[in-house]
């Protein structure tokens, strides 16, 4: 089995570097260990993301928010703009996913210009 880049892998039916570790957990790991692979690959990808969201609404809240915003504010209000910072950071995210999804090619040619 040869792994090649993504494009090659799509035109020629093959597989790529990104899937290099389903296809080792399928190949050496029987039907129970196989599962628990995939649960510790997600349950890895989900520590990580919650993580991410973690800092971003600790950073906004108490670096940004309380410290240039709004010097006096109370506990309730930083709890209150911590969680809408935590939905506003998942949907900037969710859009910057999106576009970056079906706009990447577009401005990898608008960069070669």
């Amino acid at each position: 089995m040869k792994l090649t880049g993504e494009s090659t892998a799509i035109a020629t039916g093959g597989h790529s570097y990104n899937e290099v570790l389903p296809l080792m957990l399928a190949r050496y790991c029987g039907p129970g260990l196989l599962g628990l692979g995939i649960t510790a690959l997600m349950a890895g990808f989900m520590s990580g993301m919650a993580g991410n969201v973690s800092a971003f609404s600790t950073v906004w809240t108490y670096d940004i928010y309380g410290a240039l915003l709004n010097k006096k504010a109370d506990d309730a209000q930083y709890v209150r703009m911590g969680r809408w910072s935590t939905l506003g950071g998942v949907f900037i995210s969710i859009v910057t996913a999106y576009f970056v999804m079906h706009f990447s090619a577009s401005w990898l040619c608008a960069g070669s210009i």
